[in-house]
Formats: C-alpha cells, structure tokens, sequence
C-alpha cells in the first residue's frame, strides 16, 4: 500500500515536495490533490486527519500521518535512497535540518507577504475591504528585505541552501524563492530579485533540478489568478 501525500495547487511547501518526488523518481507514494474552495480540508474525514486543517500532510502505511513539510521531506529521504542529497554524515545532516528549520523565517516570507495577502484580497469575504495591495506590498518591504538580505549573504558562502551540495532543504526553499522572477511586477523596490545577487545565481542554479519547472509553472498559474 502506497503511502498518501495530501496537497493543494499553489503551496509552496507542497510544491516543494512534490518536487523532490518527482526528481527522485520516488514510487511509493501517491499524490492526492485536494481542493480548499470546495471546503476538502474542513470536512471531518480531513480534520481527524488534521485537525489544522493544513497541507501537506502524509498518511503513512499503518493509518498514522505527519503534517510537516520539514518533517515529511526529512522521513521520505530517509526510507528512500536519495543520496548525497540527505547526506550520512551527523553534521552535514545536522546543516540540512538548520536550513529547513529557517524556511519559515526567510525564505517562506516570499509567500507570507507577497502572496498570501494577494490570495486574501482576491478571495476572502473580507477582501474588499483590505488596503490596496500595492500598500501591503509596501508595508512589508522591510521584513521581506531583510529576509532575502540573510538569505543572499548565507548563499554568498555556499552553494546552495546547507552547502555546497544540492540537498532535501533546497526543494523547500527553492520553491519559495523561484516565485521571485514570477513577482516581479508587484514586488516593492526594496525586495527586487536585482538587488539579491546571491539569490539571482542561486536560482539559475537549481533550474537544471528535473521537475523545477512545474513547480515554477504552477506559481506563474496561482499568480495569474490573483492579479
């Protein structure tokens, strides 16, 4: 029996796995893909799932689940034979887990300021009444400014998101900063993918990854529908 990951269209942390899947060529595991409009991760059958309500989420063979993205990517590479990208060594290990634990403090800012308040204008009730989005974007300059600044100067020593060796943190964090390029257009100055050199060769650098391109096409998509 196939293990079951539960994603929706548009996540970054599941499009990040989704990635890894699809370059590691992994096999036992089937992608279900659910819809939040249509309420799929409010019913009861979800929520005794998790009880969050959140994606992704991993159903395992034996009925037990894990609702983390750093959790999931981290057990799938350790019962799969993924390579130099979880590597053996405790300290090199121990850099992947330190640059997944950092995501949500810099590189998923990408999504928390530009596009979450994006998708709130376009479809919350409550949208209507929310500042323009050009003043959002605005507003949160500086705290997604200083996200990239850290993030440009770390990738400044180093290859890639824990080394110089591609790893399980660079899915994660690539899918947040390649919808850079795609956000451009409302992007404030200070946040412009120009000023971030770092991030800017970075981002060359993981397009050769097999399956980075449908995670960059599913962005362009999602931020198509909330122009």
């Amino acid at each position: 029996m196939a293990m079951k990951l539960y994603v929706i269209v548009g996540s970054q942390p599941c499009k990040g796995l989704k990635w890894f899947i699809a370059n590691q060529d992994i096999k036992n595991v089937e992608i279900v893909t659910l819809n939040p409009m249509a309420g799929e991760l409010s019913t009861p059958e979800y929520l005794a799932k998790n009880a969050m309500g959140q994606v992704p989420l991993l159903e395992l063979e034996d009925g037990t689940f894990l609702t983390e993205s750093a959790a999931i990517i981290q057990y799938l590479a350790s019962i799969n034979d993924v390579g130099t990208e979880y590597p053996e060594s405790a300290l090199e290990r121990a850099r992947v887990h330190e640059a997944l634990h950092q995501v949500d403090s810099l590189a998923r800012k990408v999504s928390f300021l530009i596009l979450r308040p994006m998708i709130g204008k376009k479809f919350s009730p409550a949208g209507a009444e929310m500042p323009p989005i050009a003043d959002i974007h605005a507003a949160n300059a500086e705290e997604l400014s200083w996200a990239l600044g850290v993030l440009d100067a770390q990738l400044g020593k180093q290859k890639y998101a824990a080394g110089d060796q591609f790893t399980i943190a660079d899915y994660q964090i690539g899918s947040e900063l390649n919808q850079l390029p795609v956000f451009a257009p409302v992007l404030p100055d200070a946040a412009k993918l120009e000023k971030f050199a770092n991030i800017a060769r970075y981002l060359e650098d993981i397009k050769v990854v097999k399956g980075h391109d449908a995670t960059y096409q599913e962005t362009a998509m999602v931020f198509g529908m909330v122009q």
